[in-house]
């Protein structure tokens, strides 16, 4: 009788040793690539030089200023659509890493 007692409770510590090890195996997937990079920075802009020496009238000067303003403009709005690009694929990632499982 004893030993029937001993069979059956270590063919229950056998299977539930062996349940644990069932799982099925997760194969993880490699980013695409377009998920691996940011985007380039902008290269600083050329701005118009404030000379104002040559400047005669207060036309000349709002002119003057304006296109320096126009270049800075530009070269802001390429700088944060690098940026965002960049925060994209970080957020990509973090959201990726979330689905993945412990």
């Amino acid at each position: 009788m004893r030993k029937r007692i001993i069979a059956a409770l270590s063919t229950l510590c056998f299977v539930s040793l062996t349940a644990g090890s069932c799982q099925q195996s997760v194969r993880i997937a490699k980013p695409p690539a377009a998920k691996l990079t940011c985007a380039e920075l902008p290269a600083s802009p050329q701005l118009t030089t404030l000379d104002w020496a040559k400047v005669q009238t207060v036309e000349e000067a709002k002119a003057l200023v304006f296109a320096r303003e126009g270049e800075t403009a530009d070269y802001i709005v390429s700088l944060r659509s690098a940026w965002f690009s960049c925060r994209s694929t970080v957020q990509w990632h973090a959201d990726y890493n979330a689905q993945l499982p412990d």
